[in-house]
């Protein structure tokens, strides 16, 4: 077959030189064609591996992220507690600084014979000195909120 498409004619027993080299040429060729389709599936596997290695990467790093997440909303509802805290202790502070400083107007408006009594003056002013420094620290985060740059 090989000698009537090729137009050469070799002996009967021997395939001519040309018949010879065409079907070993085609033996490599179709060699050549096995390993490039079996390379090409290596290369559809790999990548398919590393698609999956970078998805595991992916949800490792996300799993990362939550927990840092998680973590920083931790310390942020801890400080957001610690800072109401300050605040509350701030007022008392300012409450019982007002009251002391009342006292010694109070005191002298007795020792001068405007007021009778300044420690009861003192002690009806407390309840004043609270709403005052509560207004007080009101104001002051109010001014802070306007002025400072952020959410």
């Amino acid at each position: 077959k090989l000698e009537e498409e090729s137009g050469i004619r070799g002996l009967e027993r021997l395939e001519s030189l040309g018949a010879h080299v065409i079907r070993r040429t085609r033996g490599i060729a179709d060699g050549y064609q096995r390993l490039i389709n079996r390379i090409e599936a290596l290369e559809q596997s790999f990548e398919g591996m590393v698609a999956i290695l970078r998805t595991r990467i992916d949800l490792a790093m996300e799993q990362q992220n939550l927990t840092i997440l998680s973590s920083v909303d931790r310390t942020t509802k801890a400080q957001v507690r610690l800072q109401h805290m300050v605040e509350s202790l701030s007022v008392i502070v300012q409450a019982y600084y007002l009251t002391g400083l009342a006292n010694y107007g109070f005191k002298a408006l007795e020792h001068y014979g405007y007021l009778a009594d300044a420690t009861t003056a003192t002690a009806v002013f407390i309840p004043a000195a609270f709403g005052l420094a509560l207004f007080l620290t009101w104001q002051a985060k109010r001014f802070l909120v306007r002025h400072t740059d952020g959410p």
